[in-house]
């Protein structure tokens, strides 16, 4: 699955991932169950995109239990576990 043109940017639980914000991310999954884990911002990143980039594989495993696509493709065509792998995260990309 690519992400289509002209999505929206960052949203609060990208926001939140890029921050490492576990609490908030359990917030937003808690008090607005119908938050789209798979919308993407303007480079295509979806928020496992960003987890898996930033290494923080329990940010990723929260994600991926609230539906995330692993196989989202950015821009680039890059998957999360690319990011994992290209971030030196191998732990991430098992």
């Amino acid at each position: 699955m690519l992400c289509e043109e002209g999505s929206s940017k960052r949203t609060v639980l990208m926001h939140a991932v890029e921050r490492n914000e576990e609490d908030i991310i359990d917030l937003l999954f808690k008090n607005a169950p119908r938050v789209n884990v798979n919308i993407c911002d303007d480079k295509g990143l979806t928020a496992l995109h960003i987890a898996a980039g930033k290494g923080n594989s329990g940010i990723a495993r929260l994600l991926i239990k609230h539906s995330a696509n692993m196989e989202a493709e950015d821009k680039f065509r890059e998957t999360p576990i690319f990011k994992a792998v290209e971030a030196g995260k191998l732990e991430l990309a098992k």
